[in-house]
């Protein structure tokens, strides 16, 4: 899957403001730096318990608190459609409860199949609406449509076949406005 590069728009103050407003993290920088650290902590916990290899994916499981963002953020934004708002209503019910597919008890494997329908239930809405809405309502520190495209690849390459399909059967499901 490729994405094509965007061209940056001017956003009025207004916008801006409304954009703003809707900012669901608080830039302290004692939380900022606690968060990171925690990251760092976590991973190389993970990488020794697994090692590095099989602690691969893991990193991407960091990733679900900015994608929880990311996906409140777009419910929260007018230029997103009623379908798409149940749609990402659907993912971020998902993520938040404990009994899944892989149900979130089990230590790190737990979390794996809430990373695949984040990144899927994306590239879905990807695929579907303006791009500028899911970049303008990213915060992380990597470029969305990149990491996207990135995590996309290792889930194809390293997933069992059984859970994808399972994935993507409840995200179609999920999907009232296909395209």
């Amino acid at each position: 899957m490729e994405f094509e590069e965007l061209e940056s728009q001017e956003i009025s103050d207004e916008e801006i403001k409304k954009i703003k407003g809707k900012i669901i993290h608080n830039p302290d920088e004692t939380k900022l730096k606690f968060y990171e650290d925690f990251r760092k902590k976590m991973t190389a916990k993970i990488q020794k318990m697994l090692g590095k290899r099989n602690a691969k994916g893991f990193e991407y499981i960091m990733f679900l608190p900015d994608f929880f963002v990311l996906f409140t953020r777009l419910l929260l934004d007018e230029r997103v459609k009623t379908t798409d708002k149940a749609f990402i209503g659907g993912i971020i019910a998902y993520l938040v409860m404990p009994f899944d597919i892989i149900p979130d008890f089990i230590p790190v494997i737990g979390y794996v199949d809430d990373v695949v329908v984040a990144v899927y239930g994306l590239n879905m809405l990807l695929n579907k609406m303006e791009k500028q809405i899911i970049i303008d309502n990213w915060s992380g520190d990597e470029n969305i449509l990149q990491l996207v495209q990135k995590i996309t690849a290792q889930i194809s390459n390293f997933m069992n076949k059984n859970l994808l399909d399972k994935v993507r059967s409840m995200l179609s499901k999920l999907d009232k406005d296909k395209k």
